[in-house]
């Protein structure tokens, strides 16, 4: 599987979450709890995944491009309704 996103976006995510993207593709190596993101009309298929990276249970929006290609949109710590929810989900 490969990862890819945008390098700028990347950058101001580090400065406003303190998360990268990098961190990002642990999620994919681990249990990650995915759930379809149908907040808008994307035009494309999203993800909400959630799942802990050192520790922290973090958010990640993602897409799938073409075969093997994940492309990271968004990553950053979950907030606590997303902890409710995510601890909601395990349990059943």
């Amino acid at each position: 599987m490969r990862f890819d996103w945008d390098e700028n976006k990347n950058q101001l995510n580090i400065e406003k979450h303190k998360a990268d993207f990098n961190d990002a593709i642990q999620l994919f190596n681990n249990n990650l709890l995915v759930i379809p993101d149908e907040r808008f009309n994307y035009r494309e298929l999203r993800f909400i995944g959630y799942g802990y990276v050192n520790g922290r249970l973090m958010n990640v929006i993602y897409t799938e491009r073409l075969p093997n290609i994940i492309r990271i949109i968004s990553f950053r710590k979950a907030n606590s309704r997303e902890k409710r929810l995510y601890e909601k989900i395990i349990k059943n």
